[in-house]
Protein backbone atom coordinates (compact mmCIF):
# COMPACT_ATOMS: atom_id res chain seq x y z
CA UNK A 1 0.00 0.00 0.00
CA UNK A 2 1.60 3.16 -1.33
CA UNK A 3 0.22 6.82 0.06
CA UNK A 4 0.73 9.72 -2.04
CA UNK A 5 1.27 13.55 -0.87
CA UNK A 6 1.46 15.89 -3.10
CA UNK A 7 2.38 19.55 -1.66
CA UNK A 8 2.56 23.46 -2.53
CA UNK A 9 2.37 26.62 -0.82
CA UNK A 10 1.68 25.05 2.35
CA UNK A 11 2.15 25.70 5.92
CA UNK A 12 4.83 22.73 6.81
CA UNK A 13 2.43 22.24 10.25
CA UNK A 14 -0.54 21.58 7.99
CA UNK A 15 1.37 19.04 6.13
CA UNK A 16 2.77 17.42 8.63
CA UNK A 17 -0.63 16.98 9.81
CA UNK A 18 -1.02 15.19 6.41
CA UNK A 19 2.00 12.85 7.18
CA UNK A 20 0.96 11.95 10.29
CA UNK A 21 -2.44 10.68 9.38
CA UNK A 22 -0.68 8.27 6.91
CA UNK A 23 1.44 7.23 10.02
CA UNK A 24 -1.51 6.74 12.34
CA UNK A 25 -3.26 4.07 9.52
CA UNK A 26 -4.07 0.80 11.73
CA UNK A 27 -3.44 -0.86 8.76
CA UNK A 28 0.09 0.70 8.14
CA UNK A 29 1.66 1.80 4.53
CA UNK A 30 4.62 0.17 2.82
CA UNK A 31 5.73 3.51 1.57
CA UNK A 32 4.51 7.24 1.75
CA UNK A 33 5.89 9.36 -1.21
CA UNK A 34 5.76 13.64 -0.72
CA UNK A 35 5.86 15.09 -3.64
CA UNK A 36 6.98 19.03 -3.33
CA UNK A 37 5.20 20.62 -6.06
CA UNK A 38 6.89 24.10 -4.81
CA UNK A 39 9.41 25.99 -6.98
CA UNK A 40 12.71 24.95 -7.32
CA UNK A 41 15.16 26.62 -4.18
CA UNK A 42 12.37 28.22 -2.72
CA UNK A 43 12.45 28.36 0.86
CA UNK A 44 8.99 26.72 1.12
CA UNK A 45 10.56 23.66 -1.01
CA UNK A 46 13.42 23.78 1.43
CA UNK A 47 10.99 23.73 4.48
CA UNK A 48 9.52 20.92 3.04
CA UNK A 49 12.34 18.75 1.97
CA UNK A 50 13.63 19.20 5.71
CA UNK A 51 10.04 18.40 7.05
CA UNK A 52 10.01 14.90 5.03
CA UNK A 53 13.58 14.03 6.04
CA UNK A 54 13.27 13.87 9.37
CA UNK A 55 10.44 10.93 8.96
CA UNK A 56 12.29 7.61 8.12
CA UNK A 57 9.18 6.41 6.42
CA UNK A 58 8.69 9.14 3.91
CA UNK A 59 10.58 9.62 0.67
CA UNK A 60 10.88 12.82 -0.16
CA UNK A 61 10.51 13.72 -4.34
CA UNK A 62 11.18 16.96 -5.72
CA UNK A 63 8.78 17.96 -8.54
CA UNK A 64 10.99 19.95 -11.70
CA UNK A 65 9.42 22.95 -10.78
CA UNK A 66 6.02 23.94 -9.86
CA UNK A 67 4.15 22.06 -12.65
CA UNK A 68 0.83 21.43 -10.54
CA UNK A 69 -0.69 18.32 -8.54
CA UNK A 70 -1.68 16.30 -11.16
CA UNK A 71 1.63 16.25 -12.20
CA UNK A 72 2.90 15.62 -9.53
CA UNK A 73 0.54 12.73 -8.62
CA UNK A 74 1.70 11.14 -11.55
CA UNK A 75 5.37 11.57 -10.84
CA UNK A 76 4.62 9.64 -7.48
CA UNK A 77 2.73 7.13 -9.65
CA UNK A 78 5.93 6.17 -11.45
CA UNK A 79 7.19 5.15 -8.34
CA UNK A 80 4.96 3.50 -6.51
CA UNK A 81 5.51 0.04 -5.30
CA UNK A 82 2.19 -0.84 -3.34
CA UNK A 83 -0.49 -3.29 -5.17
CA UNK A 84 -2.80 -0.12 -3.88
CA UNK A 85 -2.83 3.46 -4.28
CA UNK A 86 -4.22 6.64 -2.17
CA UNK A 87 -3.77 10.48 -2.66
CA UNK A 88 -4.12 12.84 -0.12
CA UNK A 89 -3.99 16.39 -0.47
CA UNK A 90 -1.41 18.20 1.69
CA UNK A 91 -4.53 20.30 3.83
CA UNK A 92 -6.36 16.68 4.33
CA UNK A 93 -6.16 13.88 6.90
CA UNK A 94 -6.76 10.30 6.93
CA UNK A 95 -8.88 8.38 9.64
CA UNK A 96 -6.83 6.08 11.67
CA UNK A 97 -9.08 2.68 9.92
CA UNK A 98 -9.06 4.13 6.06
CA UNK A 99 -6.65 2.03 4.70
CA UNK A 100 -7.65 -1.11 6.86
CA UNK A 101 -11.47 -0.69 5.96
CA UNK A 102 -11.09 0.29 2.45
CA UNK A 103 -8.66 -2.68 1.78
CA UNK A 104 -11.29 -5.11 3.45
CA UNK A 105 -13.46 -3.95 0.92
CA UNK A 106 -11.35 -4.66 -1.75
CA UNK A 107 -10.69 -8.17 -0.50
CA UNK A 108 -14.65 -8.54 -0.06
CA UNK A 109 -15.40 -6.93 -3.75
CA UNK A 110 -12.93 -9.31 -5.96
CA UNK A 111 -10.63 -8.44 -8.28
CA UNK A 112 -12.53 -7.10 -10.80
CA UNK A 113 -12.56 -3.73 -8.00
CA UNK A 114 -10.73 -1.36 -9.56
CA UNK A 115 -11.69 1.86 -6.56
CA UNK A 116 -13.36 2.08 -3.04
CA UNK A 117 -14.26 5.21 -1.92
CA UNK A 118 -15.61 6.58 1.75
CA UNK A 119 -17.59 9.11 3.26
CA UNK A 120 -15.72 11.81 5.02
CA UNK A 121 -16.12 14.83 6.62
CA UNK A 122 -15.97 18.52 5.96
CA UNK A 123 -14.06 20.52 8.71
CA UNK A 124 -14.56 24.12 8.81
CA UNK A 125 -11.17 25.04 10.20
CA UNK A 126 -11.90 28.33 11.33
CA UNK A 127 -14.89 26.86 13.99
CA UNK A 128 -13.87 23.33 13.81
CA UNK A 129 -17.61 22.02 13.09
CA UNK A 130 -17.89 19.18 10.79
CA UNK A 131 -20.50 17.83 8.27
CA UNK A 132 -20.79 15.21 6.23
CA UNK A 133 -18.85 15.85 3.06
CA UNK A 134 -21.38 16.11 0.27
CA UNK A 135 -20.42 13.95 -2.42
CA UNK A 136 -20.96 10.40 -1.39
CA UNK A 137 -23.70 10.78 1.09
CA UNK A 138 -26.21 9.90 -1.60
CA UNK A 139 -24.53 6.55 -3.27
CA UNK A 140 -25.10 2.84 -3.05
CA UNK A 141 -22.72 0.49 -1.84
CA UNK A 142 -21.49 0.48 -5.47
CA UNK A 143 -21.98 2.86 -8.06
CA UNK A 144 -22.07 2.14 -12.09
CA UNK A 145 -20.47 3.93 -15.13
CA UNK A 146 -23.84 5.08 -15.73
CA UNK A 147 -24.13 6.73 -12.38
CA UNK A 148 -20.32 8.07 -11.99
CA UNK A 149 -20.88 9.36 -15.42
CA UNK A 150 -23.56 11.98 -14.36
CA UNK A 151 -22.36 12.55 -10.53
CA UNK A 152 -19.06 12.57 -8.69
CA UNK A 153 -19.93 10.70 -6.21
CA UNK A 154 -16.47 10.27 -4.54
CA UNK A 155 -14.89 13.97 -5.08
CA UNK A 156 -11.91 14.88 -3.62
CA UNK A 157 -8.46 12.59 -4.47
CA UNK A 158 -8.26 12.17 -0.63
CA UNK A 159 -10.79 9.73 -0.63
CA UNK A 160 -10.32 6.86 -2.94
CA UNK A 161 -8.15 3.69 -2.67
CA UNK A 162 -7.36 2.50 -5.84
CA UNK A 163 -5.73 -0.71 -7.52
CA UNK A 164 -1.94 0.72 -9.03
CA UNK A 165 -2.71 -2.09 -11.72
CA UNK A 166 -6.43 -0.15 -12.48
CA UNK A 167 -4.02 2.86 -12.90
CA UNK A 168 -1.35 1.62 -15.02
CA UNK A 169 -3.95 0.35 -17.41
CA UNK A 170 -6.20 3.39 -17.65
CA UNK A 171 -3.41 5.77 -16.38
CA UNK A 172 -2.75 8.64 -14.32
CA UNK A 173 -4.51 12.36 -14.02
CA UNK A 174 -5.54 14.33 -17.16
CA UNK A 175 -2.64 17.21 -16.55
CA UNK A 176 -3.76 19.46 -19.23
CA UNK A 177 -7.29 19.20 -17.61
CA UNK A 178 -7.75 23.09 -15.94
CA UNK A 179 -10.03 21.65 -13.12
CA UNK A 180 -12.08 18.21 -12.15
CA UNK A 181 -9.17 16.41 -13.07
CA UNK A 182 -10.05 14.03 -10.17
CA UNK A 183 -13.53 13.14 -11.58
CA UNK A 184 -12.36 12.72 -14.82
CA UNK A 185 -10.00 10.22 -13.82
CA UNK A 186 -12.92 8.44 -11.50
CA UNK A 187 -15.35 8.57 -15.10
CA UNK A 188 -12.20 6.62 -16.78
CA UNK A 189 -11.77 3.73 -14.14
CA UNK A 190 -15.50 3.09 -13.88
CA UNK A 191 -15.57 2.24 -17.43
CA UNK A 192 -13.87 -0.53 -16.89
CA UNK A 193 -13.98 -1.55 -13.30
CA UNK A 194 -16.68 -1.48 -9.74
CA UNK A 195 -16.32 1.44 -7.56
CA UNK A 196 -17.45 0.55 -4.27
CA UNK A 197 -18.46 2.26 -1.50
CA UNK A 198 -16.87 2.21 2.55
CA UNK A 199 -19.92 4.05 3.89
CA UNK A 200 -18.14 5.54 7.07
CA UNK A 201 -16.90 8.76 7.21
CA UNK A 202 -12.56 7.93 6.89
CA UNK A 203 -11.12 10.91 6.24
CA UNK A 204 -11.14 15.03 6.85
CA UNK A 205 -11.76 17.54 4.10
CA UNK A 206 -11.15 20.84 5.49
CA UNK A 207 -12.48 23.99 4.26
CA UNK A 208 -10.61 26.98 4.91
CA UNK A 209 -9.59 30.41 3.16
CA UNK A 210 -6.79 29.33 1.26
CA UNK A 211 -7.07 28.66 -2.51
CA UNK A 212 -8.84 25.93 -3.42
CA UNK A 213 -9.14 25.00 -7.39
CA UNK A 214 -12.47 23.84 -6.43
CA UNK A 215 -13.58 27.44 -5.83
CA UNK A 216 -12.48 29.05 -9.45
CA UNK A 217 -16.17 28.45 -11.42
CA UNK A 218 -14.29 29.73 -14.84
CA UNK A 219 -11.71 26.43 -14.18
CA UNK A 220 -14.72 24.25 -13.12
CA UNK A 221 -16.76 25.02 -16.12
CA UNK A 222 -13.96 24.16 -18.65
CA UNK A 223 -13.07 21.20 -16.91
CA UNK A 224 -16.68 19.95 -16.86
CA UNK A 225 -16.61 20.90 -20.39
CA UNK A 226 -13.40 19.07 -21.43
CA UNK A 227 -15.50 16.02 -19.65
CA UNK A 228 -18.36 16.37 -21.45
CA UNK A 229 -16.55 16.43 -24.73
CA UNK A 230 -14.32 13.72 -24.03
CA UNK A 231 -17.10 11.24 -23.19
CA UNK A 232 -19.80 12.74 -25.58
CA UNK A 233 -20.38 9.32 -27.25
CA UNK A 234 -21.35 7.89 -23.34
CA UNK A 235 -23.17 10.49 -22.56
CA UNK A 236 -25.19 10.94 -25.57
CA UNK A 237 -26.88 7.06 -24.77
CA UNK A 238 -27.62 7.96 -21.20
CA UNK A 239 -29.50 11.21 -20.63
CA UNK A 240 -30.10 11.44 -16.92
CA UNK A 241 -26.10 11.61 -17.08
CA UNK A 242 -26.16 13.89 -19.80
CA UNK A 243 -28.37 16.21 -18.34
CA UNK A 244 -26.35 16.26 -15.14
CA UNK A 245 -23.50 17.04 -17.06
CA UNK A 246 -24.85 20.23 -18.76
CA UNK A 247 -26.17 21.57 -15.41
CA UNK A 248 -22.90 21.44 -13.96
CA UNK A 249 -21.76 23.13 -17.01
CA UNK A 250 -24.38 25.95 -17.08
CA UNK A 251 -24.44 26.13 -13.11
CA UNK A 252 -20.19 26.96 -13.33
CA UNK A 253 -20.38 29.46 -16.63
CA UNK A 254 -22.90 31.66 -14.87
CA UNK A 255 -22.25 30.95 -11.27
CA UNK A 256 -26.56 30.56 -11.16
CA UNK A 257 -28.75 27.39 -11.08
CA UNK A 258 -30.95 26.29 -14.30
CA UNK A 259 -34.09 26.71 -12.14
CA UNK A 260 -32.66 30.38 -11.64
CA UNK A 261 -32.07 30.95 -15.01
CA UNK A 262 -34.72 29.87 -16.91
CA UNK A 263 -36.99 28.00 -18.98
CA UNK A 264 -35.08 29.34 -22.05
CA UNK A 265 -31.73 27.32 -20.58
CA UNK A 266 -33.68 24.25 -19.85
CA UNK A 267 -34.96 24.82 -23.28
CA UNK A 268 -31.13 24.84 -24.78
CA UNK A 269 -30.49 21.77 -22.82
CA UNK A 270 -33.18 19.85 -24.38
CA UNK A 271 -31.99 20.73 -27.36
CA UNK A 272 -28.33 19.83 -26.66
CA UNK A 273 -29.51 16.12 -25.91
CA UNK A 274 -31.36 15.63 -28.56
CA UNK A 275 -29.52 17.23 -31.45
CA UNK A 276 -25.96 17.49 -32.36
CA UNK A 277 -23.07 18.00 -30.19
CA UNK A 278 -22.79 22.18 -29.93
CA UNK A 279 -20.30 24.11 -28.34
CA UNK A 280 -21.27 24.66 -24.20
Amino acid sequence: MTGIITTYARETSVLERAIKSMLAQTHPLAEILAVDDNPDDSPMSEAVRELCLSYDEVTYIKQDGNRGACAARNLALERAKGEFVGFLDDDDEWLPEKTEKQLKRFEEAGEDAGLVYCHGWAVIDETGERELYYNSVSSGPEISYDEILGYDYIGSTSNPLIRKSCLDTVGGFWEAQPARQDYELWIRIGRSSRLICDPEPLFLYHKHAGEQITKDRRKSYTGFKNIYQRYYEDYKKRPRAHINILNAIIRNRSGLTPEVLGYALKRQMLQLISGEKRDV
